[in-house]
């Protein structure tokens, strides 16, 4: 096609648009204007915005004419900015072009439509209000917007959220009961399109603090600030916060480093004087633990302090978990004699690595009168004992009692005196008192367990273990676990000179009579070494490991040392030094805590000897006082192949040379299934055993699962020559006129391998003192307590032989050898002397 007739083409079509265009007022009598086109009706949201586009007029030769524009609503112009129209009128507009073209007026029009499918908008000026129980009370000031007229507008009630509600009339509301409501605003604009709104009124009343109970403050009724407040403004905002039915006190920390929140003396003094402590329920919120303290004691230091020997009650929160702040009377009383609310310190600074945005939530207050105990499933707990010797309760009536399993009221397992838990988990139990309520008591049941064996994946009762010294306790994930891909992880700043974990005496009381030893391995997080030990009741290092950075170390706690921390009712405490010592550098770093678990020491047998597996395993598997409900016992070969029929009904086994494990399994109510697990080594007629301590360090214990002392002195290896009966190096035993009865022991172990391999055992001892001793060990040869006695002159040495049926006797009863060494009386040495132990070897 020619360019010509195309552009013919072209115009003829501009023209019919032109005649076309919607609104075109001059097209029928003239031909000045070639082009003036818009659009002739649009539909707009309302509460939108409309861009209004520029329209040109365009003449026969080409030449663009701008047309102005004004929009109006019926009669009246409607203002725009910057060519944007804000559409708020339901009614429409009209948008009129006008365009000169050769001195002739163009105009054309586009319409305007408007939809509305806005809902109304519901505006709380203040999301609560606290009002007191039945008074009237003005709702929550609110707002209705729309851009159409509101048709219909309703006000219900809904106490603690229920799904049904009341009716309110003229926004004034009187509650009946204490609690929340939440106040649901439904607003109709006359399209019929719908908008809500909802507020919370809190509903409080004065009850006097007389009547006992398990809840002091539920926090149900809202934000008290004359009870929990900030004097920090803006570092810590305070807001009641609803989850369902229940009700906190959220405090946003902003990520302060250490935010402060108070609460008030008077209040908490009311109800220690009432139950003795108080407990503050603390939920956190944060990806970190965080610890809590305040101040409990102070003397004046000079300067309008109280520094002076102060003390603070330290609380661990951890991360996404809770805790319960202690308050006792004691503590209360020192705040109110100082006319001072009680400041909570919450840590999160940058330099204990936890800092972050979190907030806690302050769920409940509960008034006790004593610590939640811990039982174990079956145990069966009286009620009398509870409360009979507390002084708060001297002179009520109790009118019986009440168990309730994680809230629930229960009455399996309880008589009319007792109760015994069939499950683990919370309980508490609720003493009747009639008119003076009730005294509740809570119990934290564990499931019972006969096999230590745990390596932290999955589930982790964390109730068993603590961190100390400021130290935060975490379970989580590590690629360091020493065993699996979880582990305790002790967290530690340089503030913290002395971080330990914790393990419950109690917990542990479970395993002590099962095994030889516990075991624990630690893995040091920190970039320099740090040594680890295990406390002692009496505060002194059991034993103490070197840990280089990033390594880990098998730590062990034997039977008689466990069992020492249970009389004392002292749990096991592992420490790491962090003090800037050279025991360990000062830093912020952390250390791993994993493969906790039971364990029994290797036998060493002859071939072909009948072994009894109670001397395997200990006595007490096999006691009629575990009256297992099933157990087995089985023997495995190198390859993990049963080797059947090996253990006879007696449960002993005769197995030629070679390496096996024994599996002792058991099942018994209350308790998780049983499975332990021992090493036997078979020996050939070849090997040897004995003790010469030649590869014992000079100054340090030999090796405490062997060889021990119940006296104070340090039982240790020495190179004095006049103790050394084979090679230069025994050990020895330092006793002074103080010791009465100071008494060398060899364990069970030692006895065990020595009747399976020789059938007796003999040793060389020294006695270095200024007097002659008399000594003995105690066996049960024919059912009866015996004495062997061994007289010592001084300066001088002897063998001690001890038969097969003397170590047999102490085996049958689980027990060790104890050599006694009387010091007292006429035999008293008067002064410091040593006695020494050397050569420990087989007899026939």
């Amino acid at each position: 096609m020619k360019a010509k007739s195309k552009r013919a083409l072209i115009s003829s079509l501009m023209a019919v648009c032109v005649c076309g265009a919607a609104g075109f007022a001059a097209c029928s009598g003239g031909a000045e204007v070639k082009e003036f086109s818009v659009i002739g009706e649009v539909t707009v949201e309302i509460g939108e915005e409309y861009h209004i586009p520029a329209v040109l007029a365009v003449d026969e030769k080409g030449r663009e004419y701008d047309a102005a524009y004004v929009v109006k609503q019926g009669d009246t112009v409607v203002e725009t900015a910057r060519d944007k129209l804000t559409v708020t009128s339901i009614d429409g507009y009209v948008i009129t072009y006008t365009a000169t073209v050769n001195k002739k007026e163009y105009t054309a029009e586009t319409k305007i439509k408007v939809k509305d499918t806005v809902n109304p908008t519901v505006y709380f000026k203040e999301t609560s209000v606290r009002v007191p129980v039945g008074e009237a009370a003005a709702l929550p000031e609110y707002v209705v917007q729309d851009f159409s007229s509101i048709a219909e507008k309703t006000v219900t009630a809904h106490f603690m959220n229920a799904e049904t509600g009341v009716t309110v009339e003229n926004d004034t509301f009187t509650p009946t009961e204490k609690g929340f409501y939440r106040i649901d605003v439904s607003a109709k604009d006359a399209l019929g399109n719908e908008g809500f709104g909802s507020a919370v009124l809190f509903a409080y009343e004065e009850t006097a603090a007389g009547e006992l109970g398990d809840v002091i403050e539920d926090f149900s009724s809202g934000y008290d600030s004359s009870l929990i407040y900030s004097k920090e403004d803006g570092k810590v905002v305070i807001t009641p916060f609803i989850d369902g039915n229940d009700v906190s006190i959220k405090a946003n920390t902003n990520g302060n480093y250490w935010p402060n929140i108070n609460v008030s003396r008077e209040f908490l003094q009311t109800y220690t004087d009432m139950y003795g402590k108080v407990l503050l329920t603390v939920y956190n919120e944060g990806a970190f633990a965080h610890q809590m303290y305040y101040q409990s004691y102070g003397e004046p230091d000079g300067n309008g302090g109280y520094t002076k020997n102060a003390r603070y009650e330290r609380f661990t929160i951890p991360a996404g978990g809770r805790a319960d702040i202690e308050f006792t009377a004691e503590t209360i009383a020192w705040h109110y004699g100082r006319s001072e609310d009680i400041t909570l310190v919450i840590m999160n600074y940058v330099g204990d690595g936890n800092n972050e945005m979190f907030s806690v939530y302050f769920e409940k207050i509960i008034g006790r009168f004593a610590d939640k105990k811990t039982v174990f499933a079956g145990d069966r707990v009286y009620i009398a004992p509870l409360w009979a010797d507390i002084e708060q309760l001297a002179g009520k009536n109790p009118a019986g009692f009440e168990v309730y399993f994680n809230g629930e009221k229960i009455e399996d397992g309880v008589l009319s005196d007792s109760f015994a838990p069939e499950k683990a988990g919370d309980y508490q139990v609720r003493v009747l008192f009639e008119e003076d309520g009730y005294a509740a008591f809570d119990f934290l049941v564990r499931g019972r367990q006969m096999t230590l064996n745990e390596n932290f994946e999955g589930e982790v009762d964390l109730t068993v273990y603590a961190a100390g010294d400021g130290a935060v306790l975490m379970h989580g994930e590590s690629s360091f676990a020493p065993q699996g891909e979880n582990a305790l992880i002790v967290n530690y700043t340089t503030a913290n000179g002395w971080p330990r974990l914790e393990i419950d005496w109690e917990y542990l009381q479970q395993f002590v009579g099962y095994y030889d030893y516990i075991s624990l391995t630690v893995y040091n997080g920190g970039a320099n070494m740090h040594q680890f030990y295990i406390e002692m009741p009496d505060k002194s290092a059991l034993r103490r490991y070197d840990v280089p950075s990033g390594s880990m170390q098998e730590i062990r706690l034997n039977r008689s040392e466990l069992q020492t921390l249970i009389s004392n009712e002292y749990n096991l405490k592992v420490i790491a030094f962090n003090d800037n010592s050279a025991n360990g550098k000062s830093e912020n770093a952390f250390f791993l805590a994993d493969s906790l678990k039971g364990c029994f020491t290797d036998l060493n047998a002859r071939a072909n000897a009948e072994i009894d597996l109670s001397h395997v395993f200990g006595t007490a598997l096999f006691s009629s006082e575990n009256a297992f409900d099933e157990f087995a016992v089985k023997i495995y070969g190198e390859n993990g192949a049963e080797i059947e029929n090996a253990v006879s009904a007696q449960n002993t086994v005769t197995l030629p040379a070679g390496d096996y494990t024994a599996v002792f399994t058991a099942k018994k109510l209350y308790y998780t299934d049983g499975l332990f697990e021992a090493v036997l080594h078979i020996r050939d007629a070849a090997y040897e055993l004995s003790y010469s301590f030649e590869d014992g360090v000079v100054g340090t214990a030999y090796d405490g699962s062997l060889f021990t002392s119940n006296y104070r002195g340090a039982l240790a290896v020495t190179s004095v020559s006049a103790g050394a009966s084979d090679g230069v190096k025994s050990l020895y035993l330092p006793i002074d006129n103080n010791d009465g009865y100071p008494t060398f022991c060899i364990a069970r172990s030692v006895l065990r391998d020595f009747y399976y391999v020789y059938g007796g055992m003999e040793l060389d001892v020294y006695n270095n003192g200024a007097k002659g001793h008399s000594c003995y060990f105690t066996h049960f040869v024919g059912g009866t307590e015996s004495v062997h006695r061994m007289p010592l002159d001084a300066k001088s040495g002897d063998t001690l032989s001890v038969s097969g049926e003397e170590l047999l006797s102490l085996l049958d009863r689980d027990a060790k050898l104890e050599f006694v060494i009387i010091n007292s009386g006429t035999d008293s040495d008067g002064g410091y002397y040593e006695f020494y132990f050397d050569n420990v070897r087989g007899m026939a």
